[in-house]
């Protein structure tokens, strides 16, 4: 049940690596908690109500990746600890005292998926189909290459970005994926913005149809090419976001002798690589 929940249950989980950009959270008032409290119900459970599927508890959660909001917590807490809380966006990601081993694993996989979408359309992909002579086979010998590359591009990225760390037990490039986090979520916005434009005109016109009515003056069309500067901005904001967490980051992680060394600029540059190759993939 453990592995179940935390690992596979949610597609929310995968949402969950990019929840720690959130601005909400739920946490219990600590005051309750350890003066008020004597069963720990949230975290057991009840006869009606199971506890936390994480097993985690209100009352010891440090981040929203260990919490799918499945309200049980709320539901048995006789004495209203737990709370909806608002916190400044991204928190937890340049906070984080040591990286989660899921998010290190999910993200180089969706950063190959994004890299599969850019070369969808190339002469490569094209080659792959006529000579496997299946779409399937492409994509999947395709997607295997890229999460590859991304792995790799994730760890060469952490070596170059961070220098000696308080805490060797640290995987730099695990640490490196928590920077890249809003660049990747920048990225994923963008991408789909192009068919929710292209797409939302004809959406009432086509629920009219279906309800029998008739709402074709409501009927647009989006020009072609007007969502890339959308994306193009998307993306840029995105790698801002991602430089300032690479910054604080490496402020909070490396030693003080490495932190004094100012003129580094070499640190950011995956990120504006790879900011630059999701520019290319929208515009070209």
């Amino acid at each position: 049940r453990r592995v179940w929940c935390r690992y596979l249950c949610p597609l929310g989980r995968l949402g969950a690596i990019f929840s720690g950009c959130s601005i909400i959270e739920w946490r219990s008032n600590a005051s309750i908690c350890n003066s008020t409290c004597t069963t720990d119900a949230c975290f057991k459970g009840t006869e009606n109500v199971s506890g936390c599927p994480l097993y985690q508890g209100p009352f010891s959660l440090r981040s929203n990746q260990n919490c799918i909001l499945c309200g049980n917590c709320v539901k048995i807490c006789e004495d209203a600890s737990p709370v909806l809380n608002l916190r400044i966006p991204g928190h937890e990601l340049w906070a984080v005292i040591k990286p989660e081993r899921v998010a290190s694993i999910f993200i180089p996989v969706i950063l190959g998926t994004q890299f599969l979408r850019g070369l969808e359309h190339t002469s490569l992909t094209h080659a792959l189909k006529s000579v496997t002579h299946s779409n399937f086979t492409a994509y999947a010998i395709i997607l295997l290459l890229t999460t590859a590359v991304s792995f790799y591009f994730v760890k060469i990225s952490g070596s170059l970005s961070f220098g000696q760390l308080r805490n060797n037990s640290i995987d730099k490039g695990q640490l490196f994926t928590n920077a890249l986090i809003p660049l990747v979520f920048a990225f994923e916005i963008g991408y789909q913005l192009k068919p929710f434009l292209e797409r939302l005109g004809h959406f009432f016109p086509i629920l009219g149809r279906q309800l029998g009515f008739d709402l074709e003056f409501l009927d647009f069309a989006v020009a072609a090419g007007s969502a890339k500067p959308w994306q193009t901005l998307f993306v840029l904001l995105g790698m801002i976001a991602s430089l300032i967490f690479l910054k604080i980051l490496i402020k909070n992680h490396e030693t003080r002798k490495n932190h004094m060394i100012k003129y580094r600029p070499f640190r950011y540059l995956p990120l504006l690589f790879l900011a630059g190759l999701y520019i290319g993939i929208f515009n070209f």
